[in-house]
């Protein structure tokens, strides 16, 4: 305020005091608290004494000036009524930013004046996402000289500009900053087994367990629900959604696959119940792939045992991570990974393959012993057919050679008391009449008799059993129908059925075969040259697979591809039906077995066994 003063009387006072007083002007003068500013001095300072400066802001002021030349006269009095200006309210430098959230934060301004007013006419803060125009905008509270506001109802994952803004009527104050709100919280699936999950057979499962783990800065982590779901990668590949559940655990038991490479997929959904604000979408998804792969035959061990000096070779081994060898009791007596030469206590053994997937499977019932298969029978010879050795028979001949063909020999091995060929039958003719059994072919008028197939010695039930008359008249069939769906009736003479067999051997009953085949393996029975048992794959001779072959010095060969092995028996149907039994080696079992539902027309091996 600048005070401006003309020549002043001081009635003849050397000096004088001027005072000036600065308060609201619609109040009482008070010297005792208004705003003072005084000078003293004679008449030419005091003439103009200027520029007082108002420490105080604001609007409507008086102005007293009082000169006092120090006598008892009363003080001259005079005022000014002034109206000064509002000037800008100040704000702090920073605008404090805390407690960020996925959808709140608060924020804090120090308010350092007001420019000049009571109090302010505007305190908003106002946010926008950055690059966005739809602004929100809510006021700020005064707490102890600090601007407050809290936020809430933000967006995760976006960048804020942030502006407040201060008024008091007259002038306005301004301070601006940014924030980023986190993406709130992650979801993370782990899962007890990840990449590849080998099965390990037709009836194996694999468990895998998923926990879905939340994190980050939400401070409802606790209100999540969970939704699973799984998928495979073959058409059409969605995902089935599971009910809500609270659990973030799911356990799948993954089935065998009957092919490598299927892809499953699990995918877990977390959502919050109030649906609060989230980016895009309120559910946040992830992942996880399974690749099942069958491993069942991706592991072995090939040996055998030739019975010299309990020596026992293992010729190959492959993907195999533990193999425990362990005798009748179960006990483990050797642990063999690597192929060689192995002298091994006698016994009958059965070894346990782990494979390097986790996969387990059995090799069973290992003999091993220093004594070869009993390649003979007891007893002495029944006549001219069977050759005489020292412990008994070795070999028997069929009749072809008495019916004008040639006779072959076959070698004899003993099997549960049984003596029985260890070779299949190649006879030719028929003992009963002496005629050539090739004669007799099915042919393609469907005329029905019995045959022999001599490239691969299969004959039809009818040849196997002889169902000829001994006169040689026609053979006991019913020719009135065709070979497809046939009928032959045929009411075998009771004890046993010689059949195609040499003199004093016969056909086997089923009971006969039952008898003779227990106890023994299908690979205890099979010659080690193109049989293909167990899972189809094929061998060599001499490489025996999985175990000793042919103890039994039966030498078993297939004769229906290269996995199965059928015999005639001389059990007779019930009835005129066209089904007989067969006995079996089933190269996708361990035991042979009976078959009583063969077509009596088609052509198998036979086998004789000498009668007792």
């Amino acid at each position: 305020i600048r005070v401006c003063g003309g020549i002043m009387d001081l009635k003849g006072a050397p000096e004088a005091t001027l005072t000036y007083y600065i308060g609201d002007r619609t109040a009482t003068l008070d010297t005792n608290t208004w705003e003072k500013h005084s000078v003293t001095g004679n008449v030419s300072t005091l003439q103009a004494y200027d520029s007082i400066l108002i420490s105080t802001q604001g609007t409507n002021l008086r102005v007293y000036g009082i000169l006092d030349n120090g006598g008892d006269e009363k003080s001259v009095v005079k005022y000014k009524n002034v109206t000064l200006p509002l000037t800008a309210p100040t704000l702090g430098e920073t605008m404090v930013i805390s407690n960020v959230t996925t959808h709140s934060m608060d924020i804090a301004v120090a308010l350092i004046n007001t420019g000049g007013a009571a109090s302010l006419t505007e305190q908003k803060v106002c946010y926008v996402i950055h690059g966005q125009t739809d602004t929100t905008c809510q006021d700020l509270t005064l707490v102890n000289d600090t601007l407050k506001a809290s936020l809430s109802g933000l967006t995760n994952g976006e960048d804020y500009d942030l502006k407040v803004r201060v008024s008091n009527g007259s002038a306005t104050a301004t301070i601006d900053s940014s924030c980023t709100t986190p993406s709130g919280i992650s979801l993370n699936i782990a899962p007890s087994q990840t990449g590849d999950l080998y099965l390990c057979g037709s009836t194996d499962t694999k468990a895998v367990t998923y926990i879905a783990t939340i994190t980050g800065d939400d401070a409802h982590i606790a209100d999540y629900t969970y939704k699973w779901s799984v998928k495979t990668h073959l058409s059409p590949a969605l995902f089935v959604d599971s009910t809500a559940v609270t659990s973030n655990t799911l356990t799948v038991n993954y089935p065998y696959v009957n092919h490598d490479n299927m892809w499953f997929s699990v995918q877990c959904v977390a959502y919050r119940n109030d649906n609060l604000h989230f980016k895009d979408s309120v559910v946040l998804a992830s992942t996880v792939r399974v690749k099942l792969v069958n491993s069942y035959s991706g592991y072995f061990m090939t040996m055998y045992s030739d019975h010299t000096n309990s020596t026992v070779k293992v010729m190959s081994v492959s993907g195999i991570e533990t193999a425990s060898w362990r005798d009748e009791t179960d006990a483990e007596k050797y642990t063999y990974k690597t192929t060689g030469t192995y002298t091994l206590d006698e016994g009958t053994y059965h070894i346990v393959l782990t494979s390097t997937y986790g996969c387990t499977k059995t090799i069973e019932d290992l003999v091993v012993t220093s004594t070869p298969p009993k390649t003979y029978c007891s007893g002495a010879a029944a006549n001219s057919n069977e050759h005489t050795y020292s412990g008994g028979i070795d070999s028997v001949r069929d009749d072809d050679g008495l019916h004008g063909g040639t006779s072959h020999w076959y070698g004899v091995t003993e099997m549960n008391g049984y003596c029985v060929m260890k070779e299949n039958l190649r006879a030719q003719y028929s003992p009963s009449t002496g005629n050539l059994m090739a004669v007799y072919n099915i042919d393609v008028t469907n005329t029905l008799s019995k045959s022999v197939n001599k490239a691969t010695s299969k004959y039809n039930w009818c040849a196997a059993v002889d169902t000829f008359y001994a006169a040689g008249s026609a053979p006991e069939i019913v020719t009135s129908q065709n070979y497809v769906g046939t009928s032959w009736a045929v009411t075998l003479p009771s004890g046993f059925r010689r059949g195609a067999c040499p003199a004093g051997w016969h056909i086997p009953t089923k009971a006969e075969w039952t008898q003779i085949l227990n106890g023994y393996t299908n690979l205890q029975l099979a010659e080690g040259s193109s049989w293909s048992v167990y899972n189809g794959v094929s061998y060599t001779s001499g490489d025996y697979q999985h175990q000793d072959r042919n103890i039994s010095g039966f030498s078993a060969i297939p004769n229906s591809g290269n996995s199965y092995y059928y015999w005639w028996t001389a059990t007779a149907p019930t009835t005129a039906s066209a089904n007989a039994t067969i006995y079996c080696i089933n190269g996708n079992k361990s035991n042979p077995e009976p078959y009583d539902y063969a077509n009596k027309g088609n052509n198998w091996s036979v086998r004789c066994v000498r009668d007792y």
